[in-house]
């Protein structure tokens, strides 16, 4: 059980680091870094860490095959695109709005992926607790369209000018559709739902990376090709870098949490099965919530509030379930060693069991 526990929480905090990346990322887009900026920074502190850790490991960085090179460049392509999508979505669109819109599509992309190209089918708690985690993003997206880019009637308005030149200095009041038609939301959104699209595509090639890779290898070369690919837009724009302290220290922040989710992503894929993966990460949406209340003094309403809420219970549910098939598993194995059989190699590849042969037993049980 302490190994479904550690595994649950490790895919769990994903949610809730990203979190404090999308809200920092709001605060120095609004302070005028460009997006791709942002960008390019965050994939230079992931491939660091990338770095070191295959300098530690002492990793042979040789693909198996010319169609495993494919596949990790194409990872690093789609790493670069869905993060940048993501990126600029957030320079559109409050941070929980982006989130809200981008989690209530992966559930359903992510299955379909892995239904097609993994044959497996996701568990019944899997299915009801993205049924759950969806329709509370449904309801935090309901209750937050219509204060995209207001003031949300309270008295702490959005600073900053949005999806232009920021301007701390100068608040954003009244209704976004009588200056901007509605054209920035509009390409928020859709941004943040190409995000998902890709995201889900790549959830299911890393599983499939992962099986001639080490988790290191696939790091370091997803960055390395999402790092070059950012050198692009620096080269061709030079934007600007003059920054204040306190912009730098966001900026060097967000690096360091980036890598560390890069690296908490692909480890969640190698223990947890791909439908309760997406469903952990909602949690990113609540804690959204409460770091954009605090730090852009946007105030949530009962709509997200109750969404919020509904999303923590149906990542609950596959917790639970996660849970109790590994307790199930670790029963069987100490009653097979009670009546004297030899499980000590069973129980050395329990500490490694991935998660289909979990999901396969706990089905087998039921």
């Amino acid at each position: 059980m302490e190994l479904a526990v550690k595994d649950v929480s490790v895919a769990a905090s994903y949610g809730v680091l990203f979190a404090f990346i999308s809200v920092f990322t709001r605060q120095v887009t609004d302070a005028g870094v460009a997006a791709f900026q942002v960008v390019f920074i965050q994939e230079g502190g992931a491939l660091l860490m990338a770095l070191g850790l295959v300098l530690w490991a002492k990793t042979d960085l040789r693909p198996a095959s010319w169609r495993v090179l494919g596949l990790l460049v194409l990872q690093g392509v789609g790493k670069y695109v869905a993060f940048g999508c993501v990126v600029f979505a957030i320079t559109f669109l409050p941070p929980a709005n982006v989130s809200a819109i981008n989690k209530s599509t992966l559930p359903l992309f992510v299955a379909i992926g892995a239904c097609i190209f993994l044959r497996l089918k996701p568990s019944v708690a899997a299915c009801i607790g993205g049924t759950f985690c969806t329709t509370g993003v449904v309801l935090v997206a309901i209750g937050s369209w219509k204060n995209i880019g207001t003031s949300r009637g309270n008295s702490a308005p959005i600073t900053g000018n949005l999806g232009t030149s920021r301007d701390i200095s100068a608040p954003i009041s009244g209704n976004i559709s009588t200056s901007r038609d509605n054209s920035e939301p509009i390409i928020g959104v859709s941004l943040a739902i190409l995000s998902a699209l890709i995201e889900s595509l790549l959830n299911v090639q890393v599983r499939i990376l992962l099986r001639d890779c080490p988790i290191v290898m696939v790091l370091f070369y997803t960055f390395a090709v999402s790092f070059a690919i950012g050198t692009v837009p620096m080269l061709i724009m030079r934007p600007q870098w003059s920054m204040d302290v306190h912009i730098t220290t966001l900026l060097v922040l967000c690096a360091g949490l980036y890598a560390v989710t890069s690296f908490i992503y692909v480890k969640a894929a190698k223990t947890v099965p791909p439908v309760t993966q997406v469903v952990l990460s909602q949690l990113e949406l609540g804690v959204t919530f409460l770091l954009q209340f605090a730090f852009l003094r946007f105030v949530p309403n009962v709509f997200e509030i109750g969404g919020a809420s509904v999303i923590a219970v149906g990542g609950l549910v596959d917790t639970v379930y996660i849970v109790r098939v590994d307790s199930r598993n670790r029963k069987k194995l100490n009653f097979r060693k009670q009546l004297g059989f030899n499980v000590d190699s069973d129980n050395a590849k329990s500490h490694t069991v991935d998660w289909k042969d979990r999901l396969r037993e706990g089905n087998r049980q039921k």
